[in-house]
């Protein structure tokens, strides 16, 4: 690899001839290259001079060309100081907006966000126009490359200028592709600071109340948008309650991540009854992440539930009974042992291979603190002697993976 600086006047000459080439394939690989060269460039000077053959492509008669040119234009813009961007990249920009050709207008329209980022304060109300046209634009694809690059904007060009974003973020985020309102969603946290109170608190709603595929864009992020709502913290409650309202496990399993980030901002008593619910839910990775929250958030009272667990009609239901076992804090092992191990002894002759594996990795795990209970021996010479393979193996092998569970398991309940 030879630095361009130092053929930069070769260079130059053979840019120019390529860009009156006859083969249109040639001429295609030029702006890119330029871009890049320029990237490498370390004189103020000699970046000018090759930025300035860029000019020469947005204007040439073949449609290829100029959208190379459109996809280009943002790695030139990262080349450049402002005075050049002002001088090559804004021009550029405009032209190909404006180009005949709708695969050219098309092609820049999706690249005017990461531009309009690039340049920060020194994009202009026109181009940021501009971008504010493509987030509402028809075309999904441009829209959907817009949105993408929402938080990027807002930041660069800063809370002062919001006023110019907001008819396009207004319109955008009742956009009738989801895909659009799904993007800002899950932006909207890198950006809260930008919004005003009122506008990321409407927001902030809207997409919480939108379909589930929006929705779980904030709901990732809920309990860092509390933050912002402290005195309004009960108004955002509602997206937690009832989960099974989801029909995509996704979203119950955000809610149950979300028990235990939320639980700094409400009662852990109504948050464990949330829990509650998803240690039963139909697929396996909820359950396991929700065995999670509810061991982080139950208290003495709760100890019942593992009970009504262990007597649950479907196998996976008493497998969590056990895995909640083998994860219970040693102060409540102790203060309940005499139900913990009666709870382990029932699921020790439970017909479903599975539910003993969990109960023998649970009687394992509870031998090592409490060594001497002679119950617990018994339990653990009979998994010992178990006609399955595997649940001799759990008992006589410490447990690598502390959640449990398998890939298999999880691809086959996925299809929720």
């Amino acid at each position: 690899h030879i630095s361009p600086s130092l053929w930069i006047n070769g260079l130059l000459a053979i840019i120019s001839d390529l860009s009156s080439d006859s083969s249109e394939e040639i001429r295609t690989k030029i702006p890119p290259l330029i871009a890049l060269y320029t990237k490498q460039l370390q004189s103020a000077r000699e970046k000018t001079l090759l930025s300035a053959k860029f000019v020469l492509f947005i204007r040439d008669s073949s449609e290829s060309v100029r959208v190379a040119a459109a996809e280009s234009l943002v790695t030139l813009c990262t080349s450049l100081d402002p005075s050049s961007n002002l001088v090559t990249v804004i021009p550029a920009a405009r032209q190909l907006l404006n180009d005949q050709s709708e695969l050219t207008r098309t092609t820049m329209k999706k690249n005017i966000g990461p531009l309009v980022a690039q340049l920060g304060k020194q994009a202009d109300r026109s181009l940021v126009s501009q971008y504010c046209n493509a987030l509402f634009s028809t075309d999904a694809n441009v829209a959907y490359a817009a949105a993408y690059s929402f938080p990027a904007v807002a930041i660069s060009i800063g809370p002062d200028r919001f006023d110019e974003l907001r008819s396009g973020f207004d319109q955008a985020s009742a956009s009738r592709e989801f895909m659009v309102r799904r993007t800002l969603a899950y932006g909207i946290i890198e950006y809260a600071t930008i919004l005003g109170s009122e506008d990321l608190y409407e927001a902030s709603m809207n997409f919480l109340k939108d379909i589930p595929s929006v929705a779980i864009g904030v709901l990732t992020n809920l309990d860092r948008i509390i933050e912002f709502f402290i005195d309004k913290k009960e108004d955002f409650f509602f997206a937690l309650q009832n989960p099974k309202r989801f029909k995509e496990w996704r979203l119950r399993m955000e809610i149950s991540k979300q028990l235990r980030k939320c639980q700094k901002y409400y009662k852990k008593e109504d948050l464990v009854e949330i829990a509650k619910q998803l240690v039963i839910d139909d697929v396996w990775v909820v359950r396991n992440d929700a065995v999670n929250s509810f061991i982080d958030l139950m208290d003495e009272d709760d100890i019942e539930f593992v009970g009504m667990l262990v007597n649950g009609k479907e196998y996976y239901i008493r497998e969590e009974a056990a895995n909640i076992i083998r994860l219970l804090p040693e102060d409540l092992l102790i203060n309940n042992e005499i139900g913990i191990i009666k709870a382990l002894r029932k699921l020790s002759d439970d017909k479903v291979a599975n539910v003993r594996i969990e109960a023998a990795k649970a009687t394992r795990v509870l031998l090592k603190i409490m060594e001497d209970n002679e119950d617990l021996k018994e339990l653990d010479e009979k998994f010992k002697n178990d006609i399955d393979v595997d649940v001799v193996y759990s008992i006589n092998n410490d447990i690598e993976d502390e959640n449990g569970g398998g890939d298999n398991e999880e691809e086959e309940e996925e299809g929720d």
